[in-house]
C-alpha cells in the first residue's frame, strides 16, 4: 500500500482529499492577468504559488493565441487541483 509524505502529513494514494477550483474566462488577452490573479489567490502562501502562476499565465496565453479560445465568442477553462 503506497502512501505519500509531505510536510508532516501522510496521504494514502487512493483516499487523499483533493480540492478543485474552476474558472472560465472569455478568450481575451486581458483575461490572462485575471487567470494569474485567481491562481495566486487560491495558492496564497503555498510554495507552489509562483510556479503555478507562471504556468497558468503561459497556458492561458497559448490557448488564446493558438486555439479557437481566442476567436470571437471563444473562452478557456482552468482547473486547479490541490
Amino acid at each position: 500500500m503506497a502512501a505519500y509524505q509531505h510536510e508532516g502529513t501522510c496521504m494514502h494514494e487512493y483516499t487523499s482529499t483533493v480540492r478543485v477550483w474552476g474558472l472560465t474566462c472569455p478568450g481575451f488577452p486581458e483575461e490572462v492577468s485575471r487567470a494569474r490573479r485567481w491562481t495566486r489567490d487560491i495558492l496564497h502562501g503555498s510554495p507552489w504559488a509562483e510556479d503555478a502562476e507562471l504556468i497558468v499565465s503561459e497556458l492561458s496565453a497559448n490557448a488564446i493565441l493558438h486555439t479557437a479560445s481566442g476567436h470571437e465568442s471563444g473562452s478557456f477553462h482552468l482547473a486547479l487541483a490541490v
